[in-house]
C-alpha cells in the first residue's frame, strides 16, 4: 500500500525544515512594511492600499449607483504602476477631448500614454494621460452617458 505524502512530509524527505517559512513569505515579511510606509501596494499577498478619490472634470460627476459610489479613483502599487477604477458621467453631455480628471504628480507618466477603458454600453473607449496628469477622453459623452476606467494600469514616471 502506498503512503500519503503531505507537503510538510515531502519537505522533510527533501531535507527542508517544514517549520521554516518559504522564501515567498520571507520576502513578503521584508517588502510589505516598506511598501506600506511608501503608501504603495505590497508586492506579495497583502491587500492593496485604499483607493484615492479623484475630482471629475468640468461637466462630469462620479458614477454613483443606489448601492455604491463608483467615482474615479487610483492607487500606485509597489512597482510604480498606477491602477484606475470608477467612472464619470455627464448630465448634459461633454465634447471630445474633455478632461475626465487629473492625477496627482506621483501618479503621472513622463510622456503622453494612450489608455483604453469602457464607454457607454460597454464599448471600448480611448483616453490619454500625460505629464500634467490630465486623463482626457477621446470621444464626447452625450447626456446621461458614462465611461469607466476600471482595469486601466500604466507605469508612473515612465
Amino acid at each position: 500500500m502506498g503512503h500519503v505524502v503531505t507537503s510538510s512530509r515531502l519537505n522533510t524527505l527533501r531535507g527542508v525544515d517544514p517549520t521554516q517559512t518559504r522564501a515567498h513569505d520571507q520576502a513578503a515579511n521584508l517588502l510589505n512594511p516598506i511598501a506600506s510606509a511608501l503608501g504603495k501596494t505590497p508586492i506579495l499577498g497583502a491587500p492593496p492600499p485604499p483607493w484615492v478619490r479623484l475630482t471629475p472634470g468640468t461637466g462630469l460627476s462620479g458614477v454613483v449607483t443606489s448601492t455604491e459610489d463608483l467615482s474615479p479613483a487610483y492607487h500606485v502599487d509597489a512597482l510604480g504602476y498606477v491602477h484606475l477604477s470608477g467612472g464619470v458621467t455627464s448630465a448634459v453631455g461633454v465634447g471630445a477631448l474633455t478632461v475626465a480628471f487629473t492625477l496627482p504628480p506621483e501618479a503621472r507618466p513622463t510622456k503622453t500614454r494612450p489608455l483604453v477603458g469602457f464607454g457607454n454600453g460597454g464599448a471600448p473607449a480611448g483616453y490619454t494621460v500625460g505629464p500634467t496628469g490630465a486623463v482626457t477622453m477621446y470621444a464626447a459623452l452625450g447626456p446621461g452617458q458614462t465611461t469607466y476606467f476600471d482595469g486601466i494600469i500604466f507605469l508612473a514616471g515612465a
